[in-house]
């Protein structure tokens, strides 16, 4: 079966799927994950040769606002700005 997604899905995708094959232990469930990233990988590579230089600039950009938005750097906005 086959779903469309947005780059930016498979890449969130592709990001877990590495991190479990980094993680599980579990064999049986790392033939299903193998096969998961095995098969989108390609297309994740695709996307790097036809947009790399902006998929990078996307990452970081993902990567600031993950950080304005976590709960440890509004604790300190908030603990900065009430004060």
């Amino acid at each position: 079966m086959k779903v469309e997604v947005s780059n930016g899905e498979l890449l969130d995708k592709i990001t877990i799927l590495e991190l479990k094959l980094l993680k599980i232990e579990d064999k049986k469930k790392l033939v299903n994950i193998i096969t998961e990233f095995d098969t989108l990988n390609p297309l994740v590579q695709e996307l790097f040769e036809k947009f790399g230089g902006q998929l990078q600039n996307m990452s970081k950009k993902m990567q600031i606002s993950k950080a304005l938005t976590s709960g440890a750097v509004r604790n300190i906005c908030q603990t900065t700005i009430y004060k």
